[in-house]
């Protein structure tokens, strides 16, 4: 039994204690490179991409958390099978399919924010996604500090230069998407 609970130690695993609640975007803005000036404002579905190493997609998420006692938090992400119905989610490129995701300065507008105009990202990624064809995702770092009663954003972007195309419809039955993971320990 002492084994098992080493298990986590031994693979630098932060063991997690009950989940409390997961929280959803309220707001999904995409920044278009192509369209530098223009503010596309919210959306329901976020777009992550670049073709020809240049031309880039990335997506701010706000998520407003409400009070609470979470002593850990985490960023997750679910994708159902891409392409399988193209509504929920798309998946195109070169694998491997990576996305990164660094924490926002909490003064994202979603009625201005432009590739040219977005908050300032505050620090370094916060987390690496790699998403396999069939839709898993290994989630590598995502260890957030807890907010509670406020509001927290993020920029997602591609990983690499290789060329992506990942859009997902952000939906709870069943977790799709980019979620945040409240924990009690």
């Amino acid at each position: 039994m002492r084994s098992i609970i080493l298990i986590p130690a031994l693979f630098a695993l932060q063991p997690l204690g009950a989940l409390i609640d997961i929280q959803f975007p309220h707001a999904i803005v995409p920044l278009i490179q192509a369209h530098p000036d223009y503010p596309h404002g919210t959306q329901f579905t976020a777009q992550v991409g670049i073709t020809g190493g240049d031309h880039q997609i990335y997506t701010e998420v706000n998520f407003d958390i409400p009070p609470n006692n979470a002593k850990t938090c985490r960023l997750n992400f679910h994708l159902v099978t891409p392409n399988k119905d193209p509504q929920q989610a798309t998946l195109t490129g070169n694998p491997p399919y990576v996305i990164e995701v660094a924490a926002l300065d909490p003064v994202m507008n979603t009625n201005t924010d432009t590739w040219n105009n977005r908050p300032a990202v505050k620090g370094g990624k916060v987390a690496t996604i790699e998403i396999q064809m069939d839709g898993s995702a290994v989630v590598t770092g995502g260890y957030v500090p807890c907010a509670s009663g406020t509001w927290t954003q993020f920029l997602i972007y591609p990983g690499s230069t290789r060329t992506l195309g990942l859009t997902w419809f952000e939906m709870s039955n069943p977790l799709n998407g980019i979620t945040y993971e409240l924990y009690n320990d």
